[in-house]
């Protein structure tokens, strides 16, 4: 477990105490293995690895190792006012404690590791949302604030309550997705952030896809051989509309990387496809069946979608829940 300690001052007011931490543990999978079986007639086999996490978000594997996301929470306080007006002290998040993890094993030579940090939120009152991601190789051992990214140079927040990534290893680019307005987290619908990993910081940021439908963004997933990105739609409307149960994809050849602060430039390379997949989808895609396994967290099922481009007449239609 790994800590690095920095504090960081926006439009005059100051993170105090700010801690970032990043704790991830690279396990090799050897353990005792215990046959598990099931009334329904299922039958799994059970592996346990004393890991040390204490606080485990989302895992990834890579290189024959799992590296956990281990949260380390703080509730940090700014202090707002003047010397002649007694400040308010305001309760905030400013950590980049990891949730969401990807590794690509091979970036220019280096193991590279991307985390995001869902509830980080900017510090500058004009904005008052956000969340970081953190991006670096594993050979430094930890990361340095050159490493965060999390807003643009006019000081507007990249990301709106980022989640999880997805890693496009055979273009070294990441996809973080953002929830936005559909869990309060900014002014903007969900959306996608696409990240170059050979670059470090806002740099990193290459183009940011919005997602239809007024939807937030929560899982996602890469079919490298076709280019395509798969995305869960999220947004719970309550009484008064119907929740999103879509399964968007990206097309990655349409993606316009000529201005990576725009979020209506990419509207022609996402799309939502036919298949009914439950709320807060979080999909993962095969590419020995060609299919997509999409987990619905709202309503405790599991979908498949054909993701055979080559099958067009099927392509995006749910053949099982």
């Amino acid at each position: 477990m790994k800590d690095t300690r920095s504090k960081r001052q926006t439009g005059g007011y100051a993170a105090l105490g700010a801690l970032t931490t990043l704790a991830l543990v690279a396990t090799p999978l050897t353990a005792q293995a215990v046959e598990v079986g099931t009334s329904s007639g299922w039958a799994a086999s059970v592996e346990s690895v004393d890991s040390g996490v204490k606080s485990g978000y989302q895992l990834a594997a890579a290189g024959g190792s799992v590296y956990v996301a281990d949260a380390q929470w703080r509730v940090e306080n700014k202090v707002v006012g003047t010397p002649e007006n007694t400040p308010g002290v305001n309760s905030m998040r400013s950590t980049f404690s990891p949730y969401g993890i990807a590794v690509d094993p091979d970036v220019n030579g280096e193991t590279t590791i991307v985390t995001t940090t869902a509830r980080q939120r900017d510090p500058d009152a004009q904005y008052g949302y956000g969340g970081g991601v953190v991006i670096y190789n594993e050979s430094q051992g930890a990361p340095t604030d050159a490493d965060r990214v999390f807003d643009y140079a006019d000081g507007s927040p990249v990301f709106a309550g980022p989640r999880r990534i997805a890693v496009d290893t055979s273009r070294n680019r990441a996809y973080v997705t953002n929830l936005g307005n559909s869990r309060s987290a900014g002014p903007r619908d969900g959306y996608v952030t696409v990240l170059d990993l050979t670059k470090r910081g806002t740099e990193a940021v290459i183009a940011q896809v919005t997602v239809p439908d007024q939807a937030g963004s929560v899982g996602v997933a890469v079919d490298e051989a076709n280019n395509l990105v798969y995305v869960g739609g999220y947004a719970d409307r309550g009484e008064d509309g119907a929740d999103v149960e879509t399964l968007y994809v990206i097309d990655g050849r349409k993606i316009n990387t000529g201005d990576p602060t725009s979020f209506s430039l990419n509207n022609g390379a996402i799309e939502a496809l036919d298949g009914v997949v439950g709320g807060n989808a979080r999909p993962t895609f095969n590419a020995g069946t060609k299919k997509v396994y999409v987990s619905a967290y709202d309503d405790s099922t599991i979908t498949v979608v054909n993701a055979d481009p080559a099958d067009a007449a099927n392509y995006g239609k749910a053949e099982k829940v």
